[in-house]
């Protein structure tokens, strides 16, 4: 385990070496200043060390905004910013030294007090990323309770020592730690209302704010006294905390947990805060009364702290009150729209599903002497259109389901924008031309050829879009704008879809992108539809770091929803005028056929039916298997005849043995037996356990007949061509 601790924190050569020089250079004047008389030097290595300590954790920070997206990035980027802030400051300190221009308050003093604010900020966007407006409430006014007892700790430590020190110099000598020890106060406050996952990020984070607070503390005390020391381990603290502040930036991630240990532990500190802090005021008060040498000054301040935290912890109840009231609402609503939810779904699975059977009843009952070839044709197609409706609710159910599990992943591939868009314009167009609705895709100002991004995600977020914008579209026409252009670090792809349909209201407006809802139940009766179709398409937006978002809409009239997805635009790609694409028709392809033998295991009578079918159409010879055991029985009785199998297609889900044990039997063996892996589950980490349990390639059910017979080719021809190098060598 230690030695993945360097790996992990830095997985990156710049983030390495950015450390590295920064730390070393830092302990290396602090060790120097020890053995130094001269009280220029050592003025001299504690500017060094203050300086590049502050600048290491602000390039840290950059770092950190570097490799990451969405709403994180703007979490980091402020944390970043704060870190600059820190470090400009420093710099303008040197130059205000080697100038021998010291006025107070100077530049260098406001970009210190300017650090606090500007971490609260970041934290600000971290609660407002987190979804929960209620705990966020809740979370500010934690924040600044613990605020306020950072104000009367410094003022109890710092106006007896006032002394004639000028009103601004001790405003700012008061406001340095307050604004960091306060922004250490909202980010726990935070951290306890997130209930995060345990990471390196946030405890970095929280523990330079912590120290680097508590430095500026004690070192304005010691300044109002006059007794800083120069070359001290309180001075050079300044960089080390600076420098785990650029760390906590670096790794910041607050995602909530699913400990519930750690939840109960949250949950109770947080029930505890307001009775805790209203003791802690009553007892500050009590103690500032019986100290008769207490300035009066520190007695009103105390008094005053008290009476706010008190109201404060009041205010909170309030907000509590409010929120579990919100939240039983919330709770109710959410029990109905699933109710509806599972009402629709009930319709859109049984609609299909009657279609499949009666026009399966029609066939069979069909007098085939007599029938009309083009009716049969007919009533096969309606069985497919059928079968691929129910496909579509069962995979838009299932990428939800991964969505909200934290199991769906996006990869960035060389896409070509024309082609992406050329062929979801050719996939709509009929649906667009059978309703007399025009449908145009087109660019607005010049876009790349190749962008990198997700096209399956992309594709599939605009097939919904569109799809949902011909379906309420009954005239007129449905356009999608497409762009490219750089915000900041960024490259964005906006599509902005319009249609002239029915366009919602405000209100109908605020529950589009929830799940399991539309616009009104009318809207289900009339077309159909999940209510899945929106809350899929914004999260896979937001995975891809943008978001899909309702421009505008008014009822009767149309609406305009706009997609953007973060992307990257290779330096060599070209930018053109114009999305169309200029095909050419190829010629047609014959499938790929089958040679040798094939051993089918699979549990199910009808799938043995319809895989060997497949199989023995395409050329194969087939044997089938109705389980692992008897396919394995099989496997030894065909070796040992020297008529060995070419290929196992194996289903994973069987009784006696399924197909993973069987894999792993076979590999134990040494056997090298091409094994295809089908299974009706359809995760990214379902594919993997086939691959490690020893299968060579994966296929999802419903079975896809040309994935299928190509998947089986393939490995066929892979063990053709190794058994033909083996006898060469």
């Amino acid at each position: 385990m230690p030695r993945r601790i360097i790996p992990d924190l830095f997985p990156r050569t710049p983030e390495r070496v950015t450390l590295a020089i920064g730390f070393g250079i830092v302990t290396a004047c602090f060790v120097i200043a020890q053995f130094v008389t001269n009280t220029a030097f050592i003025k001299l290595l504690d500017n060094t060390h203050w300086t590049v300590g502050t600048f290491t954790g602000a390039i840290l920070a950059w770092l950190g905004v570097s490799r990451c997206t969405g709403p994180l990035r703007t979490t980091r980027r402020w944390f970043a910013i704060a870190m600059t802030v820190y470090a400009s400051g420093q710099a303008m300190w040197d130059i205000q030294v080697a100038c021998g221009w010291n006025p107070f308050p100077g530049p260098s003093d406001i970009a210190y007090v300017l650090l606090g604010p500007i971490i609260l900020i970041g934290l600000a966007c971290e609660q407002r990323g987190s979804g929960r407006s209620g705990a966020s409430r809740i979370a500010m006014l934690d924040g600044l309770i613990a605020s306020i007892g950072v104000v009367v700790l410094a003022l109890t430590l710092y106006v007896p020592r006032r002394g004639d020190t000028p009103l601004p110099q001790f405003s700012f000598l008061l406001a340095y730690p307050v604004g960091l020890l306060s922004a250490a106060c909202f980010a726990f406050a935070l951290l306890l209302h997130v209930r995060p996952r345990l990471q390196v990020g946030w405890p970095l984070m929280l523990s330079g704010l912590l120290i680097n607070g508590a430095i500026w503390m004690q070192w304005n005390a010691l300044t109002l006294d006059n007794t800083v020391v120069d070359g001290s381990l309180l001075n050079v603290l300044f960089s080390y905390s600076a420098i785990i502040c650029g760390l906590g930036s670096l790794h910041w991630q607050c995602a909530p947990t699913r400990s519930s240990t750690v939840i109960s532990f949250c949950d109770s500190v947080v029930r505890l805060l307001p009775p805790l802090s209203v003791l802690i005021a009553t007892l500050a008060v009590i103690l500032s009364l019986t100290i008769p040498e207490l300035p009066e000054t520190i007695k009103i301040a105390t008094v005053i702290a008290a009476l706010t935290v008190t109201a404060l912890s009041t205010l909170r109840q309030t907000f509590i009150a409010d929120d579990l009231r919100e939240a039983r609402e919330t709770a109710e609503a959410a029990s109905r729209a699933k109710s509806e939810f599972l009402a629709n779904m009930s319709h859109e699975i049984r609609t299909p599903l009657t279609a499949i059977m009666g026009c399966a009843d029609v066939l069979r009952e069909h007098d085939h002497t007599q029938s009309n070839a083009a009716e049969r044709i007919d009533l096969l197609d309606t069985i497919h259109r059928a079968g691929d409706h129910l496909l579509r609710v069962l995979s838009d159910i299932l990428d939800l389901s991964k969505i909200e599990s934290g199991r769906l992943t996006v990869e960035g591939v060389a896409t070509c924008l024309p082609e992406l868009f050329s062929d979801i314009e050719s996939l709509l167009s009929p649906r667009a031309s059978g309703k007399n609705i025009r449908l145009a895709i087109q660019n607005a100002g010049t876009v790349p050829t190749s962008v990198i991004t997700d096209p399956t995600r992309l594709r599939q977020v605009l097939m919904n879009l569109l799809g949902n914008a011909i379906k309420f579209t009954e005239q007129g026409s449905v356009s999608a704008n497409v762009s490219v252009f750089r915000e900041g670090w960024r490259s964005i792809l906006r599509i902005d879809i319009e249609d002239t349909g029915l366009g919602v209201s405000e209100d109908q407006a605020a529950h589009l992108f929830q799940p399991f809802s539309q616009a009104d139940a009318s809207v289900t009766r009339k077309f159909g539809g999940t209510g899945l179709g929106l809350t899929l398409c914004r999260r896979l937006a937001r995975i891809m770091g943008g978001d899909v978002t309702l421009e505008r809409s008014v009822p009767g009239v149309g609406s305009c929803f706009r997609v953007e997805v973060d992307v990257v635009v290779p330096l060599e790609t070209t930018w053109v005028d114009s999305l169309r694409v200029h095909r050419t028709i190829a010629p047609a392809t014959m499938s790929a056929t089958l040679s040798g033998r094939i051993i089918l295991a699979e549990d199910g009578p009808d799938n043995q039916r319809l895989i060997s079918f497949y199989l023995r159409k395409a050329g194969a010879t087939v044997e089938v298997a109705e389980n692992g055991k008897v396919a394995l029985a099989m496997i030894d009785k065909a070796e040992h005849a020297g008529q060995p199998f070419d290929l196992l297609v194996s289903d994973m889900q069987m009784p006696e043995m399924d197909g993973y044990e069987l894999a792993r039997t076979l590999r134990s063996r040494g056997s090298n037996l091409p094994i295809l892996a089908l299974t009706a589950h359809a995760m990214h980490d379902d594919r993997q356990k086939c691959i490690d349990a020893g299968c060579d390639d994966y296929a999802t059910k419903p079975i896809d007949r040309a994935i299928l017979i190509d998947a089986c080719a393939s490995l066929i021809n892979q063990k053709t061509s190794t058994k033909a190098a083996r006898r060469a060598a």
